[in-house]
């Protein structure tokens, strides 16, 4: 008999999303403390974007921080990124029979 997702992975996927969203607005409210050519932190797509790259620790490297209030935003989000990654992994490994 196969399991199905359980609440607690859809409230941390949401969790997930939530976060991006969150530190997304954080971005572009600080959008002057980051080194940002094409001003991409100044739209809301843009401000997604770097939240997405910075909590998969992608991190393309086209946007930077630049003063020490961002470089902890920037780590703190990475942190938590990690962490939700380890959390839904672990919660879809324990399904498998």
């Amino acid at each position: 008999m196969y399991k199905s997702i359980r609440p607690p992975q859809i409230l941390a996927l949401h969790n997930y999303i939530e976060i991006i969203l969150w530190f997304a607005a954080s971005y572009s409210i600080l959008s002057i403390h980051f080194v940002d050519d094409m001003g991409a932190l100044q739209t809301a797509t843009g401000s997604i974007y770097f939240s997405v790259v910075t909590i998969t620790t992608l991190g393309y490297g086209d946007i930077s921080p630049c003063a020490p209030v961002t470089w902890t935003l920037v780590t703190l989000q990475t942190i938590i990124g990690m962490r939700f990654v380890l959390v839904i992994l672990g919660g879809v490994v324990g399904l498998l029979p």
